[in-house]
């Protein structure tokens, strides 16, 4: 194989490492605010503010979350993603409350759109926030149902974007589903709206964090998500998903996306992923889990290593 460089002495590597002006110059990769995505998780006044298993992150109520917002706004984010914490009174089997054009996503999304027209709005498209058992889609017989959960999930990406968000992030990993999205939104006049599809999201215990904080937890208890969540065994298979361009993906996947989020259980693949994804972005929401996870001082049985993650941290 020819060699890029010429030889030492004529070619020196370290020339270009030299100050911190060229090394910024000639770096591959970068990581400023713009790249930036707040993940906000939203309650109603009665609901608990605290996160126990997430120290320093909240739940904002309605009025809370407008100062908060312009506060990450001044400091230069320039989107933030809702997750909401829905009251239990509201949670059915069939997650019906997620097409409530009242319910609390809907009702922070006008807030914020009229508040501040200029911030990003994401809006999280899954079912665990408000369903009774805890899965990210409708059960019958004890699975979880692909097909009849696309029809949900293409309902409630209709209702967002008519309350107003900019961009539908489907996260539940159902098959096929940013297809029927796609198709849902432009059918009727939603053709700007974008999606951001979780294309790698994983099996993992690094969701009991995030799980506490939608309050979905408890609904769960000792089921789990592997059926329809990734591996994380699964290297090739997040590339494979990350990127559709780079292989013959039948239209179950992600096709209609217009960005892709990388969700990982752990990092061990987010480098090889990245490199050849332009259009892949990330959240705090992955660094806030594997933070509180990592650095929890309770129970150390709380992560399994011997079954690849897959337990919540024990609850108290």
């Amino acid at each position: 194989m020819t060699s890029l460089f010429a030889p030492f002495p004529q070619s020196r590597l370290r020339r270009n490492r030299q100050d911190p002006w060229c090394r910024d110059l000639v770096a591959e990769h970068s990581l400023s605010v713009n790249d930036l995505i707040w993940p906000v998780f939203i309650r109603e006044a009665d609901m608990a503010r605290e996160i126990e298993a997430m120290p320093d992150v909240f739940r904002y109520t309605l009025e809370e979350l407008v100062p908060a917002c312009e506060k990450a706004s001044h400091l230069g984010i320039k989107a933030v993603a809702l997750f909401p914490c829905v009251s239990s009174s509201l949670k059915c089997e069939e997650g019906q409350e997620a097409l409530n054009a009242q319910n609390l996503m809907c009702r922070a999304v006008r807030l914020l759109k009229k508040a501040l027209p200029n911030l990003g709005i994401i809006g999280d498209v899954a079912l665990d926030p408000y369903t009774s058992h805890g899965h990210d889609g409708l059960l019958k017989g004890g699975d979880v149902e692909n097909d009849t959960t696309l029809e949900v999930l293409a309902k409630m990406a209709v209702v967002l974007a008519e309350a107003g968000v900019d961009i539908v992030a489907p996260s539940d990993m159902m098959d096929g589903r940013v297809g029927v999205i796609r198709k849902a939104l432009d059918e009727v006049g939603y053709q700007n709206v974008r999606i951001l599809a979780y294309s790698a999201k994983y099996a993992s215990a690094f969701y009991g964090p995030f799980r506490e904080a939608l309050g979905s937890n408890t609904c769960l208890g000792k089921a789990d998500k592997k059926t329809y969540q990734m591996n994380p065994a699964n290297g090739r298979e997040a590339l494979q998903r990350a990127s559709d361009r780079r292989t013959r993906a039948p239209p179950t996947h992600d096709h209609g996306s217009g960005h892709k989020i990388l969700d990982p259980a752990y990092c061990q693949n987010t480098a090889e992923v990245v490199s050849p994804c332009n259009n892949l972005l990330s959240d705090d929401e992955t660094m806030q889990n594997q933070r509180a996870v990592l650095h929890s001082p309770s129970d150390p049985q709380s992560i399994c290593l011997s079954s690849s993650f897959p337990a919540l941290p024990k609850e108290k």
